[in-house]
């Protein structure tokens, strides 16, 4: 296994059981890590049961997933290209689906802002797993 496919697992594994611990009813959990210089940035975790928002926190993974991330980031980055400012990562409880995507350009692409508050599912589920 290479060492960007041990960092993407360890990052799934991570959410999958933070969700197990912090709820029994769950369908996606999710992670949005934000970088604009590869060493400070933002993070938010978020928890669906059906299309409804539940309360999720990264207390305890908060640092271990910002550190995968960072790391996960280094190892993707190709000399000479733009590295990616944005990293979005779905689980599916059902079949424990995993999926990441990458931004490049807008590093809000994934945040919630107050004209999108309403349709937090479609924004933060949506784009991954429609």
């Amino acid at each position: 296994m290479s060492v960007l496919d041990e960092i993407t697992q360890d990052i799934g594994q991570t959410l999958l059981r933070s969700a197990r611990e912090q709820s029994s009813a769950w369908d996606y959990v999710g992670y949005t890590f934000r970088t604009q210089d590869g060493v400070t940035y933002d993070a938010s975790g978020f928890l669906f049961h059906g299309r409804e928002l539940q309360e999720f926190t990264l207390r305890k993974i908060g640092k271990h997933l910002g550190a995968l991330h960072l790391r996960q980031r280094d190892t993707m980055r190709i000399e000479g290209d733009k590295a990616w400012i944005a990293a979005h990562s779905i689980l599916r409880q059902s079949d424990a689906a995993f999926e990441q995507k990458f931004e490049f350009d807008d590093p809000n692409r994934w945040q919630i802002s107050p004209a999108t508050v309403g349709q937090q599912f479609d924004v933060l589920i949506g784009d991954v797993r429609p």
